[in-house]
């Protein structure tokens, strides 16, 4: 049979087909859905979760209707800007919203906000909290949507459509700036998408249960009326003392070498610990374990110095700029202005245009910043080029550190011939074995980052521990790539714009215990004037004996406070010190280090909680210039439990003390002379219990959100489980989530 007799004889079905496939067209949405249903189709299971649950095509077909009129809503807008009861970014709110509407255009920015939050509010998080978090978020919105509204269903958590729909009534105006009611938002998803308004509203209903869980499940520890007394307490309560401080650092000069047999047990007391980690069975913070330390090699130039070999404008060349810019709004701060004409009212402004001659002399010093910027970026590109010719052909993501190393570029050739080729002098180097403190605190690769998505640079540091030989950081989803050993790190320029330069990571070791006492090695920074170029070695050997001496150096600062405390039994504390002094100045001849005791104080000092410590310590693990700050309150905190022990209990007040304490963490010996207490009232008391407490549980909830929202939490509450598929399935669907979660990155 002929094709035109089959259409002709099959013209009827044909027509109804074709108006069934147009309807379909029209109606689109729901109605498609409906019609699925009825045909049977999406009906394949593709993963199971709790004791029966199972996820069709259909069900992911829901969610991601569900999800499309959510957004409509504007409810990912309303996640991204909820903020807490003390103005803070609502945490739980902004997760879910990265996990049912992951944008990579604001999730930089939502990871640099909770950042900061974390810093400013102490939290007991760290940057690797968030960074992991944003780095398992991907493209399964409608596998959480489904597992989540399922959690909070199953554990009773429901909200009533007259609820959900007076939220919306309240809600959408502040989303839309009163730009659109909840109404037209439904009338307008409605006959758009043709989504019954019942649906609307449950769908609204289901994410507020998730959110009233989320509340639920990380606001459930109680928070005890000695927690708030104590939070109270401390940030009202202070400290005023007078005293004597005879520091064991100024006699440790005095003090006899130490025998090897000391050294030994002092080295074999401490070879397992890192240094300044003050606990109880370390209270010195004594420690001979190496950090982590890498060597970094560098190319490196002036920016003065390639402002120096561009060429200056000619005057036709900047009137030449003003006439091609002075539109532009690159430009608009440096050619605009705005005038205010009514003195009244401070809106009232028109903008204005600079002359050429106001300007001319800004225009040639923006002409010779963009050509040294220029002439930098192509030195520094020609650079790579160099060192990276080795590479071509390479599969950067399967080559070996070793692969690297022996196809990498030499430094010094490409500094050579970049310095003559361009006129400017490119220094080049390896430092010595830096730990991360010590690169963050060199002068020169201290100051280099690089900048990724994110708002806050990554600092070189950061980068350079995130090697695969050390892991010591972790670079997150906003981040530069993680480096391989031998590969380059930059071009960058420093904070302050002084300097560009490139590194790359030419050796690794892990954090380790020394072989012993003679080890040693340099850590010379980076050197760019001979001046500077001074033997930098740390020695082992010459770390313990000097803790040796501060050991024996406290036994003479406990003599002599207890001698000073004699003397104060028939004198007064000017006469005991001023005789104390005489006693032991040095004599003719007497080469001894003498610095002579007098009366100090403090005032106003408040006792820091073991929580704010911990939370200074998880920063330090991204900041280790940090870790300064944190030894600096553990040796606070010590100092002030200890001058607390001389109160009796009841009192505020202990005048002529004449009491002996020891500060192993601060290595000196204290005697108090007064000391008294400022303490919180009761009436004050009253005034901050119930906003202490709100401080306390909402500081909680929020470090339990990461917990809860943490994607792989989700999957394993949820006993959730990938179904069995055939081998073309399995392929099917990995390729259609790679592709997916490429578009979201």
């Amino acid at each position: 049979m002929s094709l035109v007799k089959w259409i002709r004889k099959n013209e009827r079905k044909l027509m109804a087909a074709l108006l069934v496939l147009i309807m379909i067209a029209f109606v689109g949405g729901v109605a498609l859905q409906e019609i699925l249903k009825r045909l049977g189709a999406g009906s394949q299971v593709v993963a199971r979760f709790g004791e029966d649950g199972q996820i069709g095509q259909r069900d992911l077909f829901e969610a991601k209707n569900d999800l499309m009129v959510l957004r409509l809503l504007g409810v990912d807008r309303l996640m991204l800007l909820r903020q807490s009861l003390f103005q803070t970014p609502d945490f739980k709110s902004r997760l879910l919203g990265q996990l049912l509407f992951p944008d990579p255009q604001t999730a930089a920015m939502v990871s640099d906000d909770l950042k900061r939050a974390i810093v400013q509010n102490s939290y007991l998080l760290s940057n690797r909290d968030i960074d992991e978090f944003f780095s398992e978020t991907g493209s399964r919105s409608e596998f959480y949507w489904i597992l989540l509204t399922a959690e909070a269903r199953q554990a009773g958590c429901v909200i009533s459509d007259e609820t959900a729909r007076e939220r919306l009534k309240y809600l959408v105006p502040q989303i839309t700036e009163n730009q659109a009611s909840a109404a037209m938002m439904v009338d307008y998803i409605i006959n758009k998408h043709r989504v019954p308004e019942e649906r609307i509203i449950r769908t609204f209903g289901d994410l507020l249960a998730v959110l009233s869980y989320a509340n639920l499940m990380t606001s459930n520890e109680d928070v005890t009326l000695a927690q708030v007394r104590s939070g109270i307490g401390r940030r009202g309560e202070s400290i005023d003392a007078e005293f004597v401080k005879i520091d064991a650092a100024m006699l440790t000069a005095d003090q006899d070498e130490p025998t090897e047999e000391e050294l030994a047990q002092q080295f074999g007391a401490y070879i397992d610990s890192l240094p300044d980690r003050i606990s109880r069975s370390n209270s010195y913070g004594f420690g001979y374990k190496l950090d982590a330390r890498a060597q970094v090699e560098y190319l490196i130039a002036r920016v003065d110095d390639i402002r120096d070999t561009v060429q200056r404008p000619s005057a036709e060349a900047t009137e030449e700029f003003y006439r091609r810019n002075v539109e532009v709004p690159e430009y608009g701060g440096l050619f605009k202005y705005s005038v205010q004409t009514d003195p009244n009212d401070p809106e009232s402004t028109i903008e204005k245009t600079r002359s050429y001659a106001a300007v001319a002399s800004k225009i040639r010093e923006v002409m010779i910043e963009e050509k040294t910027n220029s002439k930098a970026d192509m030195i520094f590109n020609e650079a790579k080029e160099i060192t990276e010719a080795g590479f071509a052909g390479l599969d950067m993501r399967e080559a070996t550190s070793g692969q690297l190393g022996d196809l990498a570029g030499d430094y010094g050739d490409a500094a050579a011939k970049l310095s003559a080729k361009h006129n400017v002098k490119v220094y080049t180097g390896r430092t010595g074995m830096l730990s991360q403190r010590e690169i963050a605190g060199d002068n020169y690769l201290g100051m280099l980052a690089v900048q990724g998505q994110s708002m806050m640079p990554a600092s070189l540091g950061k980068i350079v521990f995130a090697i695969d030989e050390l892991s010591v950081t972790v670079l997150g989803r906003f981040d530069v790539s993680t480096p391989k050993m031998w590969e380059n790190i930059g071009p960058m320029r420093d904070r302050s714009g002084g300097i560009v330069a490139m590194v790359r990571v030419t050796r690794a070791q892990q954090e380790m215990e020394p072989a012993g006492l003679d080890t040693s090695f340099s850590i010379k920074g980076v050197v760019l004037d001979e001046a500077d170029d001074e033997p930098a070695i740390y020695s082992v050997r010459e770390k313990v004996v000097a803790d040796s001496k501060v050991v024996k150096a406290m036994e003479q600062a406990r003599e002599w406070s207890n001698e000073l405390v004699g003397l104060l039994e028939n004198k007064t504390w000017g006469e005991a010190i001023g005789e104390f002094n005489k006693l032991h100045e040095p004599k003719d001849g007497d080469d001894s280090v003498f610095v002579p005791l007098r009366l100090d104080e403090l005032s106003g000092q408040s006792r820091t909680s073991i929580e704010e410590i911990k939370e200074m310590k998880v920063l330090s693990l991204e900041n280790p210039i940090a870790a300064d700050y944190v030894k600096m309150m553990v040796e606070t905190k010590a100092l002030n439990d200890k001058l607390y022990s001389v109160f009796s209990p009841g009192h505020t007040e202990v005048l002529d003390a004449k009491r002996v304490l020891e500060f192993r963490p601060g290595t000196s010996y204290y005697i108090v002379k007064d000391i008294s207490r400022t303490t919180v009232t009761n009436e004050q008391y009253y005034n901050l219990k119930v906003i202490g407490s709100y401080q306390i549980d909402a500081i909680r909830s929020d470090n339990l959100a990461f917990i809860h929202f943490s994607p792989e939490n989700i999957f394993k509450r949820m006993n959730y489980s990938l179904e069995n598929q055939s081998d073309s399935d399995s392929e099917e669907t990995e390729q259609t989530e790679q592709t997916e979660g490429a578009g979201a990155a």
